[in-house]
């Protein structure tokens, strides 16, 4: 089964040139970075000065609302593919850097190619071998907030029985129905995240080189929060 796929120029150029601001404000003056942040964190949440708000928010993601999708390029052009059936929660909390809790199990034999023949022969042995791997997962480690809207998502993806750090792109999406800050206000969180693999690393090696070994992973999510707890110190 084709992997998950490679990073999108765009977004490598986004995330690098967002780091360098970020190390040039660090390199200028440490106090001035410190500044900056305090500031960032009372517009997404108030607070008095010298009192540090830790605020975790536990979101629920709702699959019928949420889509993960992954392309490949091979010579009858690019193939995509849907997961249907996945479930997965997350905590935020505001801060730049935190470990964050982040788990989605993936059906695979939801994979859906509008395709009879490429879904079957994606979950066969030679891909992801639904019958006798039934599951991949995403397990995050590290979340970094690299503006109010952006971060980077590092963590550990497992497929057939195969783990490897993944990092993903996140950006909130402001749409009509979610007020999409890291706040008290906040119920509901759309976001998009991309990733880039390459599908040997999960030892699905067929029909390489003729199909891409680069696989583009895009998914959208949108979950409700289902608890949250505040703490000063």
């Amino acid at each position: 089964m084709f992997q998950l796929l490679s990073a999108v120029l765009a977004v490598l150029l986004a995330v690098s040139s967002a780091h360098a601001l970020a190390e040039q404000a660090a390199g200028a003056n440490t106090s001035s970075q410190d500044e900056m942040m305090l500031s960032l964190l009372k517009n997404i949440h108030p607070f008095e000065p010298g009192v540090r708000i830790r605020t975790h928010h536990q979101y629920r993601i709702q699959p019928q609302m949420s889509q993960i999708e992954f392309r490949v390029d091979s010579p009858i052009g690019e193939i995509s593919a849907t997961f249907h059936d996945f479930a997965g929660s997350f905590s935020v909390q505001q801060s730049k850097q935190e470990d964050t809790p982040v788990l989605m199990n993936v059906n695979t034999d939801s994979l859906d190619t509008h395709s009879g023949f490429i879904g079957a022969m994606l979950k066969g042995e030679s891909f992801f071998d639904v019958e006798k791997f039934p599951t991949m997962t995403f397990s995050g480690t590290t979340f970094e907030w690299i503006n109010q809207n952006c971060a980077v998502l590092k963590g550990i993806m497992t497929i057939k029985n195969v783990s490897r750090e993944v990092t993903f792109y996140v950006e909130l999406v402001q749409d009509d129905t979610a007020a999409n800050t890291i706040s008290d206000k906040g119920d509901r969180l759309t976001m998009k995240a991309t990733a880039s693999i390459k599908r040997s690393d999960f030892n699905i090696d067929t029909l390489l080189p003729v199909v891409s070994d680069d696989v583009h992973l895009y998914v959208s999510i949108s979950a409700v929060r289902s608890s949250y707890t505040t703490a000063s110190r």
